[in-house]
């Protein structure tokens, strides 16, 4: 089982949906069937598309968060938070990263 520590404000906000017993579930849509990774992301999807605004996905925002803790800390960290079995996975994120940032510059100096 993973552990994910939840602090400062998130914590306040999530308290109640935590606050259960071991064999209760966290979250459940409107017909009380549990939410897991994947009816998370077809939901937010289908929001997306709903409101004609660009889609994106639960895992966008994985990927940004382990990019700030590696920004702010290490390499271990972010293994830590994500759950990677290997820190190499982290360094290949970091490297994909790096490389979308060099293109993302040269699109502004070919722009200006």
């Amino acid at each position: 089982m993973k552990v994910i520590p939840i602090v400062g404000e998130a914590r306040n906000v999530l308290a109640p949906y935590l606050l259960r017993g071991d064999d209760e579930l966290c979250f459940r849509n409107r017909r009380g069937t549990a939410w897991n990774k994947d009816t998370f992301r077809r939901h937010v999807t289908r929001k997306c598309d709903d409101n004609k605004i660009k889609r994106w996905t639960p895992y966008q925002i994985r990927h940004l968060v382990g990019q700030i803790v590696r920004d702010k800390t290490s390499a271990e960290h972010t293994q830590a938070i994500l759950g990677h079995s290997r820190i190499s996975m982290v360094e290949t994120c970091s490297r994909i990263a790096e490389a979308r940032a060099v293109e993302a510059a040269q699109a502004i100096a070919e722009a200006s």
